[in-house]
């Protein structure tokens, strides 16, 4: 039910339709309905060719806007117009990189950047999936599938910067270059970008999560709760990855049974994302859990054969000292390798 719906995701209206397509043509039904009276505020059927979809969603959303007699600011107008100028299969390809990064492995991690590549082919001016390249480069680095060399480095800050370049006023863009400077270590670097980003858009709730976790990596753990917590209002569907980074702070509080609970529930999503096995194993070793962390450890090893202690050392961009410390020393305590 749409009430339901709207109560769920914590909205006022929801739109709903449906899409077919035949041949190069394709038809749009849509109507928006108020879900607190149930009442339907506009409705509205478009047939269109394929080669303007992108016009045609604009259209579908400017009508939306002003069925709700909502005033739009210059920047939101702007952005709204830009998505007629995508390529649609640079568009196609970037979605299906979304796709693959989302999984958060390192495979997929290579696969998403070669689909952001070709998209970039298929449209030079795509800004996001420039800025998408540069963040498959902050994956590598950060979760330390590649080393982050000087060529490798200047080459994700190059996608990143050129996104910025292309569009400015696309809070998306400021994502990449916010994970790029973790794994550079300028924590402040990337909690001024990603402040840029939920300003520009206040609803971008991947924003607040990318600040949230700079905050945790600068040691703003309060902080970084109440915005991980606005995140998660922004998008009750959220990725694995916000709770993840809310456990992480929970941990660094050490607030260790709430922090077990969060990493479990992601591994419980994403078994393969090793991210969590290293908290978890952390916070295991803190409490005692030793077998558990053990355990962990064995599970990091089996996806990064190659890690190290020393390495992890250098990787991790706390800027506090005493968080890098603790988290190391409970790696070694959970058994894994100097």
């Amino acid at each position: 039910k749409v009430q339901q719906v709207a109560q769920d995701l914590g909205v006022r209206y929801v739109l709903e339709g449906s899409i077919q397509k035949s041949g190069s043509r394709v038809r749009i039904n849509a109507q928006l309905i108020d879900a607190k009276t149930g009442h339907h505020l506009w409705a509205e059927r478009f047939d269109r060719q394929l080669d303007d979809i992108f016009a045609l969603q604009d259209e579908v959303s400017r009508r939306i806007v002003a069925a709700l007699s909502v005033e739009l600011t210059e920047d939101e107008d702007r952005r709204l117009g830009k998505s007629a100028e995508t390529n649609p299969e640079a568009y196609d390809l970037f979605l299906r990189g979304l796709e693959r990064f989302r999984r958060f492995t390192q495979e997929t991690n290579a696969e998403a950047r070669d689909l952001f590549l070709r998209a970039i082919e298929h449209d030079p001016g795509f800004a996001r999936a420039h800025a998408d390249v540069a963040l498959t480069y902050a994956m590598d680095f950060l979760f330390g599938w590649r080393e982050p060399t000087k060529e490798l480095v200047a080459e994700a800050l190059r996608y990143g910067h050129m996104a910025v370049a292309l569009d400015d006023a696309q809070p998306e863009v400021y994502f990449g270059l916010g994970s790029l400077y973790l794994t550079t270590q300028e924590v402040e670097k990337s909690i001024e970008v990603s402040t840029r980003a939920v300003t520009l858009n206040p609803n971008y709730a991947d924003g607040y999560a990318q600040l949230s976790q700079a905050l945790v990596y600068a040691g703003r753990l309060e902080e970084a709760l109440v915005v991980m917590e606005k995140a998660m209002q922004l998008n009750p569907r959220h990725a694995f990855y916000y709770t993840w980074i809310q456990g992480h702070a929970m941990l660094l509080l050490r607030r260790y049974d709430e922090a077990i609970t969060a990493f479990q529930r992601v591994i419980e999503r994403n078994p393969h994302f090793d991210g969590a096995h290293l908290t978890l194993a952390v916070a295991y070793a803190e409490t005692g859990q030793l077998e558990d962390a053990a355990w962990e450890a064995a599970e990091i090893l089996a996806l990064r054969p190659n890690f190290s202690l020393r390495e992890e050392h250098d990787r991790i961009p706390y800027l506090r000292e005493e968080d890098r410390e603790r988290y190391i020393e409970g790696l070694r305590k959970a058994g894994l390798p100097q």
